[in-house]
């Protein structure tokens, strides 16, 4: 879980908190770590080593990290990010903050 701050309303309205899901079914393992090792590549200061430290290798992929690489929330303006996290289909949790830092850092780096 991660925990970005405190919720703020600078309108004058209140603040309402809203769930948004969705669901994926991963059919290429390889394929999802290629476009989660493309992303993280672009990120300024991490090496190859840290790549494969974040998601894994391509042949022994670390899936949820590699979902929480590409599925990381952008900012939306007015909004407040509170979690973030990736789950297996039976609710374990499998990846959250450290991974979804480094998608921020790389998504504000890369625009």
């Amino acid at each position: 879980m991660m925990v970005v701050g405190d919720v703020r309303n600078t309108s004058g309205g209140s603040s309402t908190a809203f769930d948004v899901t969705f669901t994926l079914t991963v059919h290429d393992a390889r394929l999802l770590w290629a476009a989660a090792a493309d992303r993280l590549r672009r990120t300024p200061g991490l090496t190859e080593e840290d790549v494969e430290e974040t998601i894994g290798t391509v042949e022994d992929p670390a899936i949820a990290e590699c979902i929480s690489v590409l599925a990381a929330p952008a900012q939306i303006p007015g909004c407040m990010p509170e979690r973030f996290e990736v789950r297996e289909a039976n609710g374990v949790a499998r990846s959250g903050g450290t991974v979804v830092q480094l998608a921020q850092a790389q998504r504000t780096a890369v625009g």
